[in-house]
């Protein structure tokens, strides 16, 4: 269904205007551009950011190669508990909520691994990538990043972990820059 349009006349500054018409082409038209730019503050006010503060993770994120991680696994590095990183409950519980499918569901391990990317790829960057292929005994996931085999070895556990929620790992295999979990269902 075709969303009704409604006409908005107002004033920009000539900046804005620059900025404006410099976007038009990225996203075809102003309406788009505007459409795209209330939606996104409206969103980060939901959370109540401020734009501001988005900019300044994404300069810390992407400029001084940060990765983003929680206050509970940080202070488990600074107390030296390597075990307390591994924790399944909130493993699952954040990427279940970017999933809005029933675990039963045929569609449900491709929105898993849309999350995954989400959170992991897009949201704190600990990898560059994360691509899975069908196989004829369940998925061939891939995890790329630009780290060191210690990473490979920690990353693949996690996701070891994780996967507990109804499949099994019946293949692994590190790199140096890449790990690889061969997993089917249970």
């Amino acid at each position: 269904m075709k969303t009704k349009m409604v006409r908005l006349g107002t004033y920009v500054s000539q900046d804005a205007y620059k900025l404006l018409r410099e976007l038009t082409e990225l996203y075809g038209n102003q309406s788009n551009v505007l459409d795209q730019a209330i939606r996104l503050l409206y969103d980060v006010s939901k959370y109540g950011s401020k734009a501001d503060r988005i900019l300044i993770r994404e300069k810390l994120i992407n400029e001084f190669e940060n990765i983003l991680i929680s206050k509970k696994n940080f202070m488990h590095l600074l107390e030296g508990k390597k075990e307390g990183l591994f924790d399944e409950d909130v493993i699952t519980a954040v990427i279940l909520s970017f999933v809005d499918e029933s675990m039963d569901s045929k569609s449900f391990f491709p929105k898993m691994m849309d999350a995954l990317k989400k959170i992991y790829v897009e949201g704190n960057r600990w990898f560059t990538n994360i691509e899975y292929k069908e196989t004829e005994s369940g998925y061939k996931v891939t995890f790329y990043h630009n780290l060191n085999s210690e990473f490979s070895d920690f990353a693949s556990e996690y996701f070891r972990r994780f996967f507990k929620i109804g499949y099994k790992i019946v293949e692994e295999q590190k790199l140096n820059k890449l790990f690889i979990l061969q997993v089917s269902e249970f």
